[in-house]
């Protein structure tokens, strides 16, 4: 149903993305880059296509809590609704915050902060890693009696409500800040700037913040990305680059209590002369920003929305297909995306990439009809 209900969204989401980007250029504000754009959206959609083989893993092991260990029953009663998503919440706290102050954690995170811009486009750029390292801290609902159907639907709604704070256009809300996360106050927790670095956590409540000091107000333009640039239009590479560099340190490392601890020591640290230590008052570099042909931008716009589409076939009709064709359609997914950021970054590899997986789209195709 929590799935179901992000689905159902989609249509609202790009809506208002696609209408933010039409004020953001009548305007002449900048807010969108095609590429950047592009990327947050691979990214969404080859998380949203991960989650349909580990979701059935994730939502069994609550099931087995729940119906085996819970203390309670939440009735579905309003007042067991509104608990039920005031708890999920304040655990989607912990779990953010844990994200941000954990190795292993962050490097599930870090892809919905890669961009180095703000817009709605940004809140579908998701982490493929994030649920399945992070799905323990949402266990003491199972624990409390909140079923498996009342703790997708709040969920779900968790997630929707934080679409629209990714946006520069809302400045103040007032006092409306004082409860609820807000686009000013998820600005914050964007920003790269040394005083915004892991603030900010709460998902629609702001308040969880403010108890447990993590709370910043916004009183400076933020500067987006993470402190080390992605600098790739690569979907896959932007899923794994910081797992990518905690594996790298963990080689360097000659010591065997380092090896295991980097990945759950607190985010950045790293043994003593594996790495270069960040300058956290050094300007940021520019913008990755490859040029590229208005050709070129088309034929990946082109390629994305063909791709885009295959996922929400795979989406939509999972049921129906086999687990074999499920593993091939998603492989033909995550191929096709890594092939638009080819493009878009000018990679000599795409020449005999994007002819091959044509021909190998269209032998699937075949073989669909034919079966």
């Amino acid at each position: 149903m929590g799935q179901q209900l992000i689905l159902f969204a989609v249509p609202g989401f790009f809506a208002l993305m696609f209408a933010e980007m039409a004020a953001s250029r009548a305007l002449r504000r900048g807010y969108y880059a095609a590429s950047d754009t592009l990327n947050d959206l691979s990214m969404g959609v080859l998380q949203q296509v991960a989650a349909l083989f580990y979701n059935v893993v994730l939502l069994g092991v609550y099931g087995w809590i729940y119906g085996h260990l819970r203390v309670f029953e939440v009735p579905h009663t309003a007042l067991g609704w509104a608990g039920a998503f005031v708890a999920w919440d304040f655990f989607y706290y912990w779990a953010h915050r844990s994200m941000h102050e954990v190795n292993v954690l962050w490097a599930s995170h870090a892809p919905h902060h890669q961009s180095e811009e703000y817009n709605l486009a940004v809140a579908l750029r998701q982490g493929v890693f994030q649920a399945p390292l992070t799905c323990f801290f949402f266990w003491p609902l199972a624990l409390a009696g909140v079923d498996v159907e009342m703790y997708l639907v709040v969920g779900g709604l968790n997630l929707v409500y934080q679409f629209w704070i990714h946006t520069r256009f809302v400045r103040s809300l007032g006092v409306i800040e004082l409860v609820m996360n807000t686009p000013s106050h998820h600005r914050v927790h964007h920003g790269k700037n040394r005083r915004y670095l892991d603030r900010n956590h709460g998902g629609v409540f702001i308040v969880w913040d403010r108890l447990f000091g993590t709370f910043t107000r916004e009183d400076e333009e933020p500067v987006y990305g993470t402190l080390e640039p992605l600098a790739s239009w690569n979907p896959l590479w932007g899923q794994v680059k910081y797992l990518v560099h905690l594996a790298r340190i963990a080689a360097r490392s000659g010591d065997r209590f380092d090896l295991a601890r980097i990945w759950f020591a607190p985010s950045g640290w790293a043994p003593a002369g594996t790495v270069e230590p960040l300058d956290l008052d050094a300007p940021p570099p520019p913008r990755y920003a490859p040029p590229v042909s208005r050709g070129r931008a088309r034929y990946a716009a082109a390629q994305f929305a063909l791709t885009a589409g295959l996922a929400l076939v795979l989406l939509g009709a999972a049921p129906h297909f086999a687990p074999a064709w499920r593993v091939l359609l998603a492989l033909q997914v995550a191929v096709g995306l890594t092939g638009v950021g080819g493009v878009l970054e000018g990679k000599v590899w795409v020449r005999w990439l994007e002819p091959s997986r044509m021909v190998a789209l269209a032998a699937t195709a075949v073989a669909w009809w034919a079966r």
